[in-house]
């Protein structure tokens, strides 16, 4: 019985010895497999991080360009309202400087017609004859009681000036 005994003894020890190794590589298959899908998780998150820091990266270029592109919109804002100011201005001195040659007009007809654009009276008559003579000293052309001559001289009184007078 001895020699069945360590005989089993020896069976139980081998066995045990197998099924310890057969237990320890199924642990390390097993591991092995959990590292190769660590790795392989730690490479996509990895992937996802960098992905992630391109798109941040983008939508912060995006923000500065929209940003810019606001204040670009607000300056052109700025400047088209200005530009319509100006417009606005230069169409009302335009229609204050037709208003005033027209009324310019109507005086000189007046003047020329020996009506008076004051009034009348003692004033628009000397106002007439200011006007007449800083003409002749100017030597500018018009119905003026004197005509200058080739030399620039006086050459006699205007026929207006005597249906006038």
């Amino acid at each position: 019985m001895t020699k069945l005994k360590l005989t089993l003894i020896f069976a139980t020890v081998a066995i045990s010895a197998a099924i310890a190794l057969f237990i320890h590589q199924n642990a390390k298959v097993k591991m092995r497999e959990n590292q190769a899908a660590l790795r392989q998780q730690e490479s996509q998150l990895n992937q996802l991080l960098a992905e992630q820091q391109r798109l941040s990266n983008q939508v912060a270029e995006a923000k500065n360009s929209t940003n810019s592109q606001l204040s670009e919109l607000t300056n052109l804002r700025n400047k088209a309202q200005a530009l319509q100011e100006q417009t606005n201005k230069l169409g009302i001195q335009v229609k204050s400087n037709r208003q005033l040659r027209a009324s310019q007009r109507v005086a000189s007809a007046r003047i020329l017609q020996g009506a008076s654009p004051c009034g009348g009276g003692q004033a628009h008559r000397r106002q007439k004859s200011q006007h007449r003579i800083h003409h002749v000293c100017v030597g500018s052309p018009g119905p003026f009681p004197f005509k200058p001559g080739s030399d620039g001289q006086s050459s006699g009184v205007s026929a207006e000036w005597h249906k006038q007078v």
